[in-house]
């Protein structure tokens, strides 16, 4: 479960990432377009949906993280259990930052995938343009 949970938590860092270095073009959308909550009409800026935005996905990465990092360590409690050789408190933090580890390099080659794809993209308008 832990993999699964991994993969869904590097994609939506990278996701994060992407978000605060390119805001999206609703950040320049200014017509205040009612919403409707509770039969009532609320006028919510474009800054304050990005920003709520924003908050839902650190709540996810935040779950997605538990849901990778506690089954790595109960793997290691049972398995420590099972053989009666309990790690010591040092192989639990080696484990830990190994994961952590794993998963900045994978965010950082994500968000490098789709940076580069949305350049290259750009690159090719201005190309065809010219």
């Amino acid at each position: 479960m832990a993999r699964e949970a991994s993969v869904q938590l590097t994609l939506q860092n990278a996701l994060l990432m992407y978000q605060f270095f390119y805001p999206p073009v609703l950040e320049l959308y200014f017509t205040h377009i009612p919403i409707s909550i509770f039969g009532k009409d609320v006028k919510i800026t474009p800054s304050a949906r990005w920003i709520s935005g924003l908050i839902l996905q650190i709540i996810s990465i935040m779950l997605s993280a538990k849901s990778t990092f506690f089954p790595i360590s109960d793997t290691m409690t049972l398995s420590g259990f099972k053989n009666n050789k309990l790690k010591g408190l040092i192989h639990y933090i080696g484990q830990m930052i190994q994961v952590i580890l794993h998963l900045l390099f994978a965010t950082g080659v994500v968000y490098l995938l789709k940076v580069n794809k949305y350049i290259f993209y750009k690159l090719e308008f201005y190309r065809s343009s010219i």
